[in-house]
């Protein structure tokens, strides 16, 4: 079952290309990005890619749980993917481009692979965040 709904969050994130990636540090203070895609890595796993800023890694390095959040605010319909972050691989790396920005660490693209335990529905109607898988 959690196959069908891990598909068609990820189809839903093609389409409306927002994926919101919310972290916490040791402290539990939250952090949220936006990344701009994610793909199937294997059955219960998926890759968050995104030039993420270095609180996203850091909390995920003291941290490694994550809320994956994709929603189509046309229809107020989406899900959330709760999991845990078993690895993060550097993709790329650009030092000091952020236009009108000084830049004092490199930017660097990454990907977080994200094992997931959990798929809820999201939307801002009423809902009951009972796990979907």
């Amino acid at each position: 079952m959690m196959q069908n709904h891990l598909a068609d969050a990820l189809a839903l994130a093609g389409n409306v290309r927002q994926l919101f990636v919310a972290t916490a540090d040791a402290n539990g203070i939250p952090h949220l990005a936006i990344a701009e895609r994610i793909t199937l890595e294997r059955e219960d796993t998926v890759g968050v890619t995104a030039w993420f800023c270095p609180r996203t890694v850091e909390n995920v390095n003291e941290n490694a749980s994550v809320s994956l959040v994709v929603w189509d605010e046309q229809r107020d319909a989406g899900f959330q993917l709760i999991g845990e972050v078993t690895q993060v691989l550097d993709l790329a790396m650009l030092n000091g481009f952020i236009p009108g920005e000084t830049v004092t660490v490199p930017q660097v693209e990454r990907k977080l692979v994200v094992r997931v335990d959990q798929i809820l529905t999201f939307s801002h109607a009423h809902h009951s965040d009972i796990d979907l898988a």
